[in-house]
């Protein structure tokens, strides 16, 4: 590559670039006791579209959730944090002026994340 700020990541020891893996170990941290039974966790996610550039190169959509099963457990991508199998999208989305999609209202009719979830 010409780039020079490519070479620079590349070659100077400045920058360690994630290997291609299938996991992400150090993805977040949602181990925190200000996590632990609170509502908020009920919401808390990451997601990606394509994956995580050159170390994991994903084609579909994939979320993150916070684990309330085991929140201090590292199950490959950080503590507290898991893969979930069916993504539902857990957005917080205005719902009118004054409700937010996480407190209970429904939102659907606004947004239904249909142009983020794959069919296949």
């Amino acid at each position: 590559a010409s780039d020079t700020l490519f070479q620079w990541a590349m070659t100077s020891g400045h920058v360690t670039l994630q290997s291609r893996s299938s996991t992400l170990p150090n993805l977040a941290d949602w181990s925190s006791d200000w996590l632990v039974g609170q509502w908020e966790n009920a919401n808390l996610f990451l997601a990606t579209m394509d994956g995580f550039g050159d170390a994991i190169p994903w084609s579909s959509y994939h979320q993150f959730v916070y684990n309330t099963a085991s929140p201090s457990r590292n199950s490959g991508w950080g503590p507290g944090v898991v893969e979930e199998a069916t993504p539902t999208c857990r957005m917080f989305y205005q719902c009118g002026y004054t409700n937010w999609c996480g407190t209970g209202v429904d939102c659907t009719p606004g947004f239904a994340c249909k142009d983020l979830l794959s069919s296949s």
